[in-house]
């Protein structure tokens, strides 16, 4: 179930990785922000108030540890995007703040992000963010 206006925020230094999952998110109805690093990132979150970010793994643990550590968007869900499925790095997005995993090359058409609406709706569910 795809939940309207869906904000999703991908954030990768990878060009071709942002504009894939930009373009497949598009498509599947979602609206998207792309931020190419952990800065643009950050400071797309309070302009564009996201429902859900995905973040690269190997650059996003920083974020994603602020994003936590912040009251005004702890709640927001944040998906790693992660080309490994190494037990490690996964425990150490976890330690970070991570609320799931999406791993690549992703396996279309059956991965097409099936988990996003759950994440997006359980974040609706909740206090997500101070009033502006």
């Amino acid at each position: 179930m795809l939940l309207k206006n869906t904000t999703i925020l991908v954030a990768t230094p990878n060009d071709v990785t942002r504009a894939l999952f930009g373009r497949i998110l598009d498509e599947e109805g979602f609206d998207v922000v792309l931020a190419e690093d952990g800065p643009s990132a950050l400071a797309a979150v309070p302009r564009d108030a996201p429902d859900i970010v995905l973040l690269d793994a190997l650059d996003g643990l920083e974020v994603c540890r602020r994003l936590k550590a912040d009251a005004s968007t702890r709640r927001i869900p944040v998906i790693l995007i992660t080309g490994t499925s190494e037990l490690e790095d996964r425990i150490e997005g976890v330690e970070a703040g991570a609320d799931d995993f999406l791993s690549t090359p992703l396996q279309l058409p059956v991965e097409r992000f099936t988990r996003l609406p759950a994440a997006a709706a359980a974040n609706l569910r909740g206090a997500r963010r101070t009033p502006r």
